[in-house]
């Protein structure tokens, strides 16, 4: 079967999806889930489902949709381009409250530089871990070729993308015909570090995958350390054991190491809380909402309502959300409406990319 016999968009197609199975049927009794989908093998035990219905897709990174509701499947890669859409009307328009879920997403949702420079970046990494050899870490040459195919990437994805919302020194590098990096500390290497944390087969990896990504124009030590958290901390929340609460508890040990002692709730700081576009000034914050967070609407949610630069703080903490909590068919289906065909194609690509990469017999 081919992908167009889903019904998909034609520019789909091209990215290498193989059918594994048809017409499961998702659990009677859910509100909103249509009832047949098409399963897409993109790695072992890991699959892409499609609702032949109305033609939404999402992966499911643990295990088939045989007899599973819709509501309950795990995606890869949309967390962070979740928390853009939702906090993308907010940015210049602070709230000081929370959202309900259905409120995440807003008729004026659109997707912003964070979106398209999280697709690029992994894009540029899917590309080049086809090129370097798999033992690429602490190669030189290999981490080279890495760097060279992100900075390639960003800068094509901008060029294709110039009114998303880049600030003014990162603009200026997307069209530059000698970009080099410029020191910056701005959570932009925050918000686009979430791939190494699906497509990095070791903790190293995903780290090192950060710095890089980062250091293209973010190689200030608070960019490249912000870039390096955010990748190691998604790969920490997918591989530890235990409950929800104990991954969590993982996650809170693994960025305390790595230098964030979030010494603040929400609460305490959402009436004071100002605008920053740094990294020392909005990380933590994006963490501190995914750790109160009761699953992924209330994550983006909390994220948002303290203000500040809320699309951005809403893509780091849905980034991290993503990998213990599944995110809601309406609102998943909202998040996907909103990306064009190109997006969609090379988040799909990603996404099939890291399941077939990181499966136990790769």
């Amino acid at each position: 079967m081919l992908s167009s016999d889903l019904g998909l968009d034609p520019e789909l197609e091209s990215v290498g999806l193989r059918i594994c199975t048809a017409n499961h049927h998702l659990a009677d009794g859910d509100a909103g889930v249509s009832g047949t989908v098409d399963v897409v093998e993109v790695g072992d035990g890991q699959f892409v489902i499609i609702d032949l219905c109305s033609g939404k897709w999402f992966a499911d990174s643990w295990s088939a949709a045989g007899g599973r509701s819709a509501h309950g499947m795990h995606t890869a890669m949309l967390g962070a381009v979740s928390g853009d859409m939702a906090g993308s009307v907010y940015e210049h328009n602070n709230i000081k409250h929370c959202l309900g879920p259905d409120e995440l997403i807003s008729p004026f949702a659109r997707f912003t530089d964070d979106t398209v420079m999280t697709i690029a970046v992994a894009a540029g990494i899917e590309k080049a871990l086809e090129e370097v050899p798999e033992s690429w870490l602490g190669d030189k040459e290999s981490e080279d070729v890495i760097f060279a195919s992100v900075r390639d990437s960003m800068q094509g994805y901008g060029r294709r993308y110039p009114h998303a919302g880049y600030g003014g020194h990162f603009m200026q590098w997307i069209l530059s015909e000698d970009p080099q990096p410029y020191g910056s500390y701005g959570n932009g290497a925050a918000m686009r570090a979430s791939y190494p944390g699906w497509v990095a087969r070791s903790l190293a990896e995903a780290e090192r995958l950060g710095e890089l990504l980062a250091a293209v124009t973010h190689s200030h030590p608070e960019g490249i350390r912000a870039a390096r958290t955010v990748a190691g901390g998604i790969f920490t929340l997918r591989h530890a054991e235990g409950s929800i609460a104990d991954r969590k508890e993982a996650f809170a040990s693994y960025i305390h190491a790595a230098g964030y002692q979030i010494g603040f709730t929400l609460d305490e700081i959402r009436e004071s809380y100002r605008f920053s576009s740094s990294c020392q000034g909005s990380v933590p914050q994006a963490m501190e909402a995914f750790l109160e967070g009761e699953d992924f609407p209330d994550t983006l949610s909390k994220a948002i309502s303290i203000g500040g630069d809320s699309d951005t703080i809403a893509a780091i903490a849905g980034s991290f959300a993503e990998a213990v909590y599944p995110i809601p068919e309406d609102l998943r289906g909202s998040v996907i409406d909103r990306l064009d065909g190109s997006l969609r194609s090379a988040l799909i690509d990603a996404i099939d990319f890291a399941a077939a990469r990181v499966r136990p017999d790769s």
